[in-house]
């Protein structure tokens, strides 16, 4: 029955992810599909939306494998990961770059213009936050082999361990700013004028400049 419970309100939060309708309270609905978890035994831990909506534009399916695995996730282990600790970017060995981005998620979503920062650790950790003021859309960290990913001031939350997700375009701007190579899918170009993001199988695209 615990099981059964689980499974339904993960379908009611992805089925609300789906929905083409965004509501006009973004604090409601967020302006971006719910995310699925992928790599090394995510856990999720998002607050559950009710409905599923009936028109769900096609490309919304390219996330029902990753569904599949997060489900099974849910059923096997439940919300096992804790979450990780803040990140200290004032602490020695971070190195922390500002500036702003426009984000697109899929290729039927508006874009969403804000400020972005990225910290990466000589340790290997990292830390990504996107924000339009006064929400926090995206925070996306990795810290001594775990990784999470939090969306919508903290509304949907997904966590892990080993790998993070390579679906999400947040995971990969520390990878491509420290020149090592992406993950499948995403392409990325630089030049005097910024540097853009984009996955060819999802549509996502995220572009931008840091500040001097």
């Amino acid at each position: 029955m615990k099981s059964f419970l689980k499974i339904a309100s993960a379908l009611r939060l992805y089925g609300n992810g789906f929905s083409p309708h965004p509501s006009p309270s973004p604090a409601a609905e967020p302006p971006f599909p719910a995310p699925a978890g992928e790599g090394n035994s995510p856990s999720l831990c998002g607050r559950e939306r009710d409905g599923v909506g009936p028109d769900s534009r096609p490309e919304d399916f390219n996330f029902a494998f990753s569904i599949l695995v997060l489900l099974f996730a849910v059923i096997t282990g439940g919300c096992v990961t804790p979450p990780l600790a803040p990140a200290n970017l004032s602490a020695p060995g971070w190195t922390v770059q500002e500036g702003q981005a426009v984000w697109k998620a899929t290729a039927s979503r508006p874009e969403i213009a804000g400020d972005l920062i990225v910290a990466t650790n000589t340790d290997g950790d990292c830390f990504v936050q996107f924000t339009k003021t006064p929400l926090t859309l995206a925070v996306a960290q990795i810290a001594a082999g775990h990784w999470q990913l939090e969306f919508g001031n903290d509304q949907y939350s997904w966590r892990g361990s080993g790998a993070p997700p390579d679906r999400f375009v947040w995971f990969q701007l520390p990878r491509a700013f420290s020149g090592a190579p992406l993950q499948a899918d995403w392409h990325f170009q630089s030049s005097a004028n910024g540097w853009q993001f984009d996955n060819s199988h999802t549509g996502e695209k995220l572009e931008g400049e840091f500040f001097q």
